[in-house]
């Protein structure tokens, strides 16, 4: 199945990447003032994305190698004033840090084939936490390996600190199982 890890591994990541072409939508839980993020593996071809949320996020586009920003709406190689940019073989295009309208939005677009991983973040500049929705695509992997980026040999004692580390934020967060059901996935309380 599309997005899914094979018997014997889990999803580690918020995007399972696929080898051939795919589309998809994850969803962040974003902490005031933090950021988060997805690695984009080395070899994906023509990614894009469409981040949204109800408060201002900020997308980045962060090369751990060289401690570059490639993507930022401030100082970024591609930014507010240079919205498209050449970096390692690629062309990156940016929407601009758009501020007008709820939800709001920003985009990028990789042209190309991204030589090394780099990472998709997304800022909360904010003191309230929120969820970004973002929607993605790209044309496939080179050199795709057998077992898909984002997807990692289940561990028992891992797992159990994945779900117990959601929780307590979860906890941190709500009241009562219910309103954290109604917040989280939009079941209102008897349906």
């Amino acid at each position: 199945a599309a997005h899914a890890c094979l018997k014997g591994y889990f999803r580690s990541s918020a995007i399972v990447w696929n080898c051939s072409r795919s589309t998809g939508i994850s969803y962040f839980f974003l902490q005031p003032n933090l950021k988060v993020g997805v690695a984009i593996p080395a070899g994906v071809s023509n990614f894009w994305a469409n981040a949204s949320a109800n408060f201002d996020v900020d997308l980045e586009l962060f090369d751990p190698m060289t401690k570059t920003f490639a993507l930022k709406y401030d100082t970024g190689l591609s930014n507010d004033r240079q919205k498209s940019v050449s970096y390692l073989g690629t062309t990156i295009e940016y929407s601009g840090d758009e501020t007008r309208q709820i939800p709001f939005h920003e985009s990028i677009r990789i042209r190309g084939t991204i030589e090394r991983t780099v990472l998709l973040r997304f800022h909360n500049e904010y003191d309230k936490r929120f969820i970004t929705t973002l929607v993605f695509g790209y044309s496939g992997i080179k050199n795709c390996p057998a077992i898909p980026h984002g997807c990692s040999a289940y561990d028992q004692v891992l797992a159990r600190q994945v779900v117990m580390q959601w929780s307590r934020w979860a906890q941190s967060q709500y009241m009562t199982a219910v309103e954290a059901w109604h917040a989280l996935a939009g079941i209102k309380p008897g349906g």
